[in-house]
């Protein structure tokens, strides 16, 4: 999608843009905020498998957080999909500008969705992090490890 987004416009002016292809491509556009959208839910639930499965003997309470974590992960993405769904009313409003009808703030719509996905990283990095300090090794080997974890997550 994105090779064909760069062949009709994209990175151009919108004044030497045809009209055909700016429809093209914001129909593009638009599907792409579900690829990325949805591609970034599945690596944090990703990452959270991983913890579950690297600490598998730990304690109720830090299974519980991996549960609550994915909860907040899966309601983001249901958020941000239904916002992108009904951003425009009708939804062909968000490649035909011309059409009657209403669209919302996408800037809104867009922080109202980095600002919780950061908030779901952060704890995504910070999850692991009392888990490894438990572990019986010298400190400078629990830093390491968490170094790792982090690093393997960015």
């Amino acid at each position: 999608m994105g090779l064909k987004m760069c062949d009709i416009g994209m990175g151009r002016h919108v004044e030497v843009v045809s009209a055909e292809n700016l429809t093209i491509f914001l129909k593009l556009l638009w599907a792409e905020y579900f690829v990325f959208d949805t591609g970034t839910s599945v690596a944090k639930a990703s990452a959270l498998f991983f913890y579950s499965r690297l600490f598998s003997q730990a304690n109720t309470r830090f299974r519980y957080c991996i549960y609550v974590v994915h909860a907040l992960n899966a309601l983001w993405l249901a958020g941000i999909l239904l916002s992108v769904i009904f951003e425009c009313t009708p939804i062909q409003k968000v490649w035909d500008p011309t059409l009657p009808g209403r669209c919302d703030n996408s800037r809104i719509l867009w922080m109202g969705s980095g600002i919780p996905s950061l908030i779901i990283d952060v704890f995504i990095l910070v999850l692991p992090v009392p888990m490894v300090l438990r572990l019986k090794m010298n400190p400078t080997r629990k830093m390491l490890a968490i170094g790792v974890i982090v690093l393997g997550y960015l």
